[in-house]
């Protein structure tokens, strides 16, 4: 951008700032007028090449980026337990791993869509990253429509498509 374009855009912008602060306040005198600039002055301070600008040395700080503490649980079994109740209620054991041996705590997220149950498992890792970096086996039990009235948590008879995470099972209700 060259001298004159420059200063234009810069006593544009404060032109601006200062119409939109006199708007802002009712009977208010400003403090400091902002001088209107004159051609004299743009083509006094407009230079045909352009002038190395000095910029102060900046200290380098390390950036830590930021991970999300949800962590999708890899599901390598599911077995599937049918409750003696009426209309039958589904529990589901899921066992997977997650990347190291911190104590985590779970998130799940159930949808059904007819006779279709997508079920997403993740582990909330903790603060403390001190953990063994070796995979945690877990085991986790799930009460499917646990967050459903107890009437809407049963299952009719057919069978049902069951996705956790990326593990797929069919299961059929008699």
């Amino acid at each position: 951008m060259n001298a004159k374009r420059h200063f234009l855009v810069t006593a544009g912008i404060f032109s601006f700032f200062y119409l939109f602060l006199a708007g802002c306040t009712k009977n208010v005198i400003p403090i400091v007028e902002l001088p209107k600039p004159t051609l004299t002055e743009i083509l006094f301070t407009a230079s045909k090449q352009p002038q190395p600008i000095s910029t102060p040395q900046l200290e380098m700080t390390e950036s830590v980026p930021h991970v999300s503490p949800y962590i999708k649980v890899i599901v390598v079994d599911v077995e599937i337990r049918f409750l003696e109740t009426n209309p039958v209620q589904v529990e589901l054991v899921i066992r997977g791993t997650l990347p190291d041996q911190c104590d985590y705590n779970f998130y799940s997220v159930e949808n059904r869509n007819g006779q279709n149950i997508k079920v997403s498992l993740d582990g909330i890792h903790p603060a403390d990253t001190n953990c063994l970096q070796t995979d945690r086996h877990i085991e986790y039990v799930l009460l499917l429509g646990r967050d459903m009235t107890e009437a809407e948590r049963g299952f009719s008879r057919g069978d049902y498509k069951l996705v956790v995470n990326n593990f797929q099972i069919v299961f059929s209700i008699k």
